[in-house]
């Protein structure tokens, strides 16, 4: 098979359909088959801790520790540890709390620990 880089561009459609089927014929020698799981969502989109903590205006390390109490719905680890979270993840965030106060935000500043074990709510 010749080099990628080295061919003409009019060639270039004959060799994706050869290594397409290259491909094909490894993966049935190989006995792997793509399986979809028909409850699963389409994600379009992933964005970075950096892009969300930039949406929600809070510190990429406040959006670290969400992920890692698992706060943040949808998020996933990639094979090389890095964080990948849906990109409508800032709407689930900047949405109002249900009534149970499960909301990854938390009220800062004075009173608000005292709040907190009060169950009270000053906004």
């Amino acid at each position: 098979m010749p080099d990628p880089l080295s061919v003409h561009p009019s060639e270039f459609n004959s060799l994706c359909t050869a290594l397409a089927r290259a491909a094909r014929r490894w993966f049935a020698k190989h006995g792997v088959t793509a399986t979809v799981d028909p409850n699963a969502q389409p994600v379009e989109q992933w964005i970075t801790p950096r892009v969300l903590a930039a949406q929600v205006g809070c510190a990429t390390k406040t959006v670290q520790l969400w992920l890692t109490q698992g706060k943040v719905p949808g998020a996933r680890r990639t094979p090389r540890g890095f964080w990948r979270i849906p990109a409508d993840a800032a709407e689930h965030i900047l949405t109002p709390p249900p009534a149970d106060g499960s909301s990854p935000v938390r009220k800062k500043g004075r009173g608000a620990a005292r709040d907190r074990r009060s169950g009270e709510s000053s906004a």
